[in-house]
């Protein structure tokens, strides 16, 4: 599994910008990762009904995650 996609939906100031310690404010970045998957791969056989997923030209099959 890979990552093919990083994207950024929202970024802004974690804690209304509070400052912790030497270290200072912190960020928070909220977006989405897709990752490809080949699901023929050893690595991938696994993982339940993957085989039955549908799959691009590449024999690649995506998934998307939100993160925060």
């Amino acid at each position: 599994m890979a990552v093919i996609d990083f994207r950024i939906d929202k970024r802004f100031s974690y804690a209304n910008g509070y400052e912790f310690g030497k270290v200072g404010a912190y960020e928070q970045i909220d977006g989405t990762l897709t990752f490809g998957v080949i699901p023929s791969l050893d690595a991938n056989k696994s993982i339940v009904d993957l085989d039955l997923a549908p799959t691009d030209e590449t024999a690649k099959l995506y998934s998307l995650r939100a993160f925060r």
